[in-house]
């Protein structure tokens, strides 16, 4: 997909990208902290040894990030890297973007009260979209630095109040994407070995919630 001159990329500050070297045998995770549209893009990357020598102006380099259950990509190359106080990256903005479909199942807009889980720590917020595979969670308790904390594929243990029942249903959920909006984190989670039950209770009710829709 061809990027029109100053066209806006489906990418939020705070959104995390992953950045590949040369080959693709040195990759890098980073979040995306600046951008202007048809210009350039901002990357902070993490406290690091061992790369300064391959981030040099000009070299050719992959980007990939989520959104929206869709894994995007395209090339870019380094314009700039700036390694006083905050390791950052300046990327020329991309020509052209690749998609593809994660999602094995549609996801249906809801707000459902729910909590997640993160070791020891309980965070309090709701779930804003749901399909039988996964769903969002907003927490306006879970700050950038508890974010930047938690690995992707981490596992985390969520409790949601579905519509009908007295008491939260029980989950796992497996980290897939993380961002940051300024107000709130947005988790993209996926499912992990749902209680059958629970899942027939999930189908019926985005079955359901897709067929009002059509």
């Amino acid at each position: 997909m061809r990027l029109n001159h100053g066209e806006r990329l489906s990418l939020e500050i705070g959104s995390r990208m992953e950045i590949e070297l040369g080959s693709g045998s040195s990759r890098l995770s980073s979040r995306l902290v600046g951008i202007d549209p048809g210009a350039f893009l901002i990357a902070r990357l993490p406290e690091f040894d061992g790369f300064e020598d391959q981030l040099l102006p000009g070299t050719a380099i992959r980007v990939s990030f989520e959104y929206s259950g869709n894994l995007y990509g395209f090339a870019s190359s380094i314009i700039d890297f700036h390694s006083r106080s905050l390791p950052l990256l300046i990327l020329t903005y991309p020509q052209a973007v690749d998609r593809h479909e994660l999602r094995a199942h549609p996801r249906i807009d809801c707000l459902f009260p729910a909590t997640a889980r993160v070791d020891a720590t309980v965070f309090q917020g709701n779930v804003t979209d749901i399909s039988k595979g996964g769903c969002r969670f907003v927490s306006r308790g879970m700050s950038e630095e508890d974010l930047r904390r938690l690995p992707m594929e981490k596992h985390l243990l969520m409790q949601i109040l579905l519509p009908g029942d007295t008491h939260p249903q029980e989950l796992k959920g497996q980290v897939r994407s993380v961002r940051h909006d300024g107000r709130n984190a947005i988790l993209g989670l996926q499912f992990q070995d749902p209680d059958p039950e629970l899942l027939e209770k999930l189908s019926d009710f985005v079955d359901a919630s897709v067929f009002l829709l059509k």
